[in-house]
């Protein structure tokens, strides 16, 4: 998913989805063979006039407590609440999980 922000900085808060107890925000990174991956402590920032890419090697949303399982092709809606811009609903699809790739680094706020 791409959030593209038209504005002044903002950061996303949290998000929600009727299919899941709660969802963690979390950074990760690939070293060699092995995964580093944590809950963000603070709201994950947009930067202005710009954009932030969550994605399975990256920064991404983290469901727990899913009320079922997700089912590839279906198309699952959730709210992500901003801190300048509100809640905006989302569709996504759910895809098969796929292979960890290239080396990808996290940044909290804009320091490793």
């Amino acid at each position: 998913m791409t959030i593209v922000n038209d504005g002044p900085a903002d950061w996303l808060r949290s998000a929600y989805c009727e299919a899941a107890g709660w969802i963690d925000i979390y950074g990760i990174r690939v070293v060699g063979p092995d995964l580093a991956m944590r809950c963000l402590d603070a709201p994950l920032a947009i930067p202005p006039e710009g954009k932030t890419i969550l994605k399975p090697r990256g920064y991404h949303l983290l469901m727990r407590g899913l009320v079922a399982p997700l089912v590839a092709g279906t198309r699952l809606p959730m709210t992500l609440h901003f801190e300048n811009a509100g809640s905006l609903d989302v569709d996504l699809q759910v895809q098969a999980p796929g292979l960890v790739g290239s080396p990808t680094l996290f940044m909290e706020n804009g320091a490793d």
